[in-house]
């Protein structure tokens, strides 16, 4: 286990990716383990900046566009990647030279990347922060997990968002024997904020790339909902439903709404999963189409007894 408080007086550069606000959810989380002994520098764009500094508004923060990605409905996750290969391997070129900029110009001693693939340094120690060392692929498809166990070489060590005691990511965490691998539990912005004895409301939550918001809405259009969180695209979605619309730019009144949440329903990403191991309420997540992460995930969720981590 990597004790993140043991990480001292050090300049730290990270950088969330900006597929989804997942990534950028659980570096509010941490950020708050890290920031109080370490002098930590932001590298995101603006929305993801918007976000952030709800929460850390005092940190140094420089802009980094993001990787560009088309989600195509008719396509799988992972045919969508491929069709954009070609940009996403530009980019983690323009990621690695931004990164090797920024660490000269910050005097930056430790570099983290949130599945930042080109985001390190080959003069600064660097670190890749996942939950998904193992992809979760059918066997067809190994040139892909040998691709990104060849990117994770770049970096001196990985730190695994799981605890590795309970494995909530299940396989998707297994550690690589070539390279240094580390445990660093759970991270939720929720984790510190207190919850409500009594719950009530139940909450769609809109996530995931647009085009498959149709398909989320489908598949509960039967039940019933107290309010939708998402963002202003939304709008059109709350009319149809004839329920309230909580715009997810305002995350610390929606950090309120959850917590006091007594049912979520959404997809099953991997840092939803996360919250809800502290939020303490029923949920109901389905998986992303043609996503095979959450596949797995939303199987290994609802297969398990307990509904959240004793220990949390």
């Amino acid at each position: 286990m990597r004790l993140l408080e043991e990480i001292r007086g050090k300049k730290i550069l990270l950088s969330p990716l900006n597929w989804g606000m997942g990534h950028v959810s659980r570096c509010i989380a941490l950020i708050e383990k890290l920031k109080y002994h370490n002098s930590l520098t932001i590298a995101c764009n603006q929305m993801q900046r918007n976000i952030l500094k709800q929460y850390h508004s005092e940190l140094d923060y420089v802009e980094l566009i993001g990787y560009p990605f088309n989600f195509r409905q008719n396509k799988s996750y992972l045919q969508s990647i491929l069709v954009n290969l070609p940009q996403l391997r530009k980019h983690i070129r323009y990621d690695h030279e931004q990164c090797e900029i920024i660490c000269k110009k910050k005097g930056i001693e430790l570099v983290i990347s949130d599945h930042r693939y080109g985001f390190f340094s080959t003069h600064t120690d660097s670190v890749f922060l996942t939950h998904q060392v193992q992809l979760p692929l059918p066997w067809q498809l190994w040139f892909a997990q040998r691709y990104h166990h060849m990117l994770l070489k770049n970096f001196k060590e990985i730190w695994i968002v799981d605890d590795l005691t309970f494995k909530l990511a299940g396989k998707l965490s297994k550690p690589l024997e070539s390279i240094p691998c580390f445990p660093i539990g759970l991270l939720s912005r929720f984790a510190l904020q207190p919850s409500p004895s009594f719950k009530s409301g139940h909450f769609l939550i809109l996530s995931g790339p647009m085009a498959y918001w149709k398909h989320l809405i489908d598949s509960f259009r039967n039940f019933y909902f107290d309010g939708i969180i998402g963002p202003e695209e939304g709008l059109s979605i709350s009319y149809d439903l004839k329920i309230p619309l909580y715009l997810s730019s305002n995350w610390r009144q929606i950090d309120q709404l959850l917590l006091s949440s007594e049912k979520i329903y959404g997809y099953a990403g991997y840092t939803t999963i996360m919250d809800i191991q502290f939020l303490k309420c029923e949920h109901h997540l389905i998986a992303c189409p043609g996503q095979f992460e959450q596949k797995y995930l939303s199987d290994l969720l609802n297969g398990r007894k307990q509904k959240w981590l004793p220990h949390q």
